[in-house]
């Protein structure tokens, strides 16, 4: 009797999944693979939804908020999985694994660049949708709220409110963002200079991880709660759900809506706002939207500034704050409105007053629109001529929006390393930037993405540095992102962005994630990587032993030369060790060897070996990695000494051949990481890339001069650069900075003054490059050898070539960039005196 209801629940099953059929076998091999793991086989129909479904489109649209994400041309999932279970979720990641699919998890859908539920890598991807677990449990005499990652702010706020009016939830302004994903990322909110980030209340979660099991804080251990609060979506896990602390806030509280326009002194009130925003009672947030809007009854265009308040408190108390520390906004008592705490969150996230509350259990955005948003971080008082650049720039675009949010208050208090998030004490507030449109079509998105990426070059020289800061839940994929064809996550590449979301919280992340999910299971565009030290070490174990014993045998005659003239052997080195080296060298580069001991990444492994090690171990390995251990028979010999006769010193000779055959091989130059001959460069190459970092340098202008994250960034938005140009680009600057084509400030660099202006500094006389014999005598303690020797002359050798080789070309191109420089100068003289006479109105007459 068993056997037959098996087989009837096989034949549901069967008729369940048979309009699902299709020839994809992704789609097929993961249905499949759920289907035998999930007991409640009569709800599949429910939750699989394919391309081939009608309702298909319907579900990936539900909650994007961003249309340029859902266009016609954006990519779209193999299959969306709608989960009513944690345990559905368990079993997807398994099954997803085990098939080797791509995952993308969705809560709310704001991912600005769609990374939920899109993606622009190519491998193929399934979409788990979490949209069905919205479950919240409030616990007010606990002090705590848990939250599943489906359910959306608005949601969470009212079952708050709906038990409590005293207790309020630190976190978005926007309803209809989805809680997983937003406290991932941080998540400020109205109340953060009071109670801090949504993050920072977060008491324990649940997340899935790589291998299907269920965590919650004391499982994933406090590194990974760390990690995932500020970390960013999508690189550890999948998150369930959310314990988050309630906060307490008063029965009534006021809030404001004022508008100033340039007619009324927006420009004087936005810089007194900058002074004074992040100082301000710690009850008080006020922000400052900025739009274009239209002159009553002309044609005219202006700026309007709004300035949009919560305070925590009644109104009296309100203006007397208001009137002692930023009277320049005028704010009066009929401004201000009293009301409660979720009536509060309506009005910051612009619902009209008639509109009931009960609109935030519908869980959807109040709009849609196509958008491109990008951010940053200010630490000084944006002047008013840099207002009036911004200006400029906001009245010639269509639809533009800046949203300006103060810090301060707490914020300031909490340090940058309590978890992942690091905008902390100095930031005066940060700027969000949008610009949305309503044209499908892709030339019209082209032109509105170029305008606010112009907008935010302008704004360079006005917000943070070293690293210009940029809020994770805001993603940018112009900050850079993964290699499209789904490999793993490059650390160097990974650097571009994730020090600018995380600052040095960004190694910390990568370590964690390197120990929490070693396979790299959950990746996306812009994901934390892996150790390198850990993708070197699975590399290894697929080389084959017959290469391996090739290159330990040069390696071997090496050690025993170099053992023998210290006097004492040396403790050989694990294969950990050198990995360790070698990523060491790949993150901190060639001579930096007391950075790369005291790396914590690297220390566990480099604590027995001091700087002499390091440096010799790194010269053999790359004289066994050019095949130079076969060369040891020919090399002259160490001389003898007699022992019945007096020690006499010894003198360092040196063939031409085999100098020739070190100077040959570029393992010897300057140029650092493990494969030096991958990064040398030719004249033409080298040419361009100086041409590019002046055409960089020249563009940014900083007085104090630009980090290399900037400089990378700059250019890889307008020029086609290989995998691994940071590498290539920061040996350049090195170069052009040695030949006084640029100066270095601390680690940033500009423009030389002669350089600027088109005059060239004296030249200094090339040196004589040929080899000399060396007469010093040989110190035992130290243990070089002859072929260290050799090793050092060449060194010496190709780096004088090698800069010779591109210094006419790197002159000229100064030259030309000096030219241009000039031309634009004078072009802008030019345009300021024709704006100036116009604005006098005199007519002016251009030929």
């Amino acid at each position: 009797m068993a056997y037959i209801s098996r087989f009837f629940v096989h034949l549901l099953l069967l008729a369940s999944l048979s309009h699902l059929c299709s020839s994809n076998p992704i789609q097929d091999n993961f249905q499949r693979c759920l289907s035998v793991n999930i007991d409640s086989l009569t709800q599949l129909p429910n939750i699989f939804f394919t391309p081939n479904n009608t309702s298909f489109t319907s579900v990936l649209n539900s909650t994007a908020q961003n249309l340029r994400c859902i266009a016609s041309y954006a990519a779209k999932p193999e299959l969306i999985f709608t989960p009513l279970h944690e345990t559905h979720i368990q079993t997807a990641v398994i099954c997803a694994k085990k098939l080797g699919i791509q995952l993308r998890v969705r809560s709310g859908g704001h991912d600005y660049e769609g990374m939920s539920y899109t993606s622009v890598m190519d491998a193929p991807y399934v979409v788990i949708d979490l949209a069905k677990l919205r479950g919240i449990d409030v616990d007010v005499e606990g002090g705590s709220v848990w939250v599943e990652a489906g359910a959306t702010i608005g949601e969470l706020y009212y079952r708050v409110a709906e038990k409590s009016k005293t207790h309020g939830v630190p976190a978005g302004l926007c309803t209809s963002l989805g809680v997983g994903g937003h406290i991932t990322g941080g998540a400020y909110g109205s109340m953060m200079r009071k109670y801090g980030l949504g993050a920072d209340n977060a008491l324990d979660a649940k997340i899935i991880d790589s291998t299907g099991r269920i965590l919650d804080r004391k499982g994933m251990g406090e590194d990974v709660f760390w990690a995932i609060r500020g970390g960013g979506g999508g690189s550890y896990g999948v998150i369930v759900s959310w314990k988050l602390k309630l906060v307490p806030v008063p029965e009534t509280v006021t809030v404001f809506n004022v508008q100033r326009t340039l007619d009324q002194g927006a420009t004087k009130i936005l810089y007194k706002w900058q002074q004074v925003a992040h100082k301000l009672d710690d009850n008080l947030f006020i922000r400052v939207l900025i739009q274009n809007s239209n002159v009553p009854n002309t044609t005219q265009r202006t700026i309007t500034t709004t300035y949009n308040a919560l305070f925590l408190g009644d109104v009296n108390t309100l203006q007397e704050i208001m009137k002692q520390s930023f009277p320049e906004l005028g704010l009066t008592k009929e401004d201000c409105f009293e009301m409660s705490w979720l009536e509060s969150v309506m009005f910051i996230a612009g619902y009209p007053s008639a509109v009931p509350t009960t609109v935030l259990l519908a869980g959807k955005p109040a709009f849609l629109n196509y958008f491109k948003a990008k951010s940053d971080f200010v630490t000084n008082p944006i002047p008013e001529k840099g207002l009036k650049g911004i200006w400029e720039r906001f009245l010639k675009e269509e639809n533009p929006l800046m949203i300006w949010n103060p810090y301060g208050g707490i914020m300031s208090r909490i340090p940058e390393s309590s978890i992942p998030f690091p905008h902390r004490n100095g930031v005066l507030f940060k700027i969000q930037y949008v610009n949305s449109w309503m044209n499908l079509e892709k030339k019209v998105m082209n032109k509105k993405v170029d305008w606010i990426r112009k907008l935010y070059n302008y704004m360079t020289q006005y917000v943070s540095m070293f690293p210009r800061q940029a809020y994770v839940n805001y993603r940018d994929l112009d900050l850079g992102m993964n290699d499209k064809n789904g490999d793993d996550t490059s650390f160097e590449k990974a650097s571009s962005w994730g020090t600018k979301y995380f600052k040095d919280n960004f190694n910390r992340l990568v370590k964690i994630k390197t120990e929490f999910d070693p396979d790299n299971f959950f990746k996306h565009e812009q994901s934390i990587p892996i150790s390198p030290l850990k993708r070197k070490s699975q590399r290894t174990k697929h080389v084959k032993k017959r290469k391996c014993k090739k290159g330990r045998k040069g390696l071997k005659a090496l050690k025993i030369t170099q053992a023998s003239s210290m006097g004492n052997p040396k403790q050989k080195w694990t294969q950990e060790e050198e990995d360790a080296l070698r990523a060491g060298i790949a993150k901190h580069g060639t001579g930096k060897w007391k950075n790369i001991q005291r790396d914590p990444e690297f220390n566990r492994f480099l604590y027995s070996r001091s700087n002499i090690d390091l440096k010799d171990k790194w010269r053999n390995m790359s004289v066994s990695a050019n095949g130079q251990g076969q060369r040891e028979k020919s090399r002259t010999p160490k001389p003898k000494s007699n022992a019945d006769s007096p020690a006499t010193p010894s003198t360092i000779t040196q063939t031409p051949g085999s100098l020739a055959l070190a100077v040959a091989d570029p393992a010897y130059t300057d140029v650092h990481m493990e494969d030096a001959s991958k990064c040398l460069l030719d004249g033409k190459t080298a040419s361009k890339y100086n041409a590019m970092i002046y055409e960089a340098l020249s563009t940014l202008r900083d007085p104090y001069g630009s980090d290399t994250s900037t400089i990378v960034s700059f250019i890889e938005n307008r020029h086609e650069v290989p995998q691994n140009f940071r590498r290539l680009l920061s040996s350049r600057l090195r170069r052009l900075v040695s030949q006084e084509k640029l100066e270095k400030v601390q680690n940033c660099y500009r423009l030389r003054r002669e350089v600027v202006n088109g005059t060239k500094g004296p030249i200094p006389k090339s040196k004589d490059t040929r080899p000399r014999l060396s007469t010093t005598p040989i110190n035992s303690h130290l243990g070089e050898t002859l072929q260290e020797a050799a090793v050092a002359a060449a060194y010496k050798v190709a780096e004088a070539e090698n800069k010779s080789f591109v210094a006419a070309e790197a002159i000229k191109e100064a030259e030309r960039v000096s030219r241009m420089a000039e031309e634009a100068e004078a072009f802008l003289q030019l345009a300021k005196e024709i704006y100036e006479r116009c604005s006098r109105g005199e007519m002016v007459m251009v030929a």
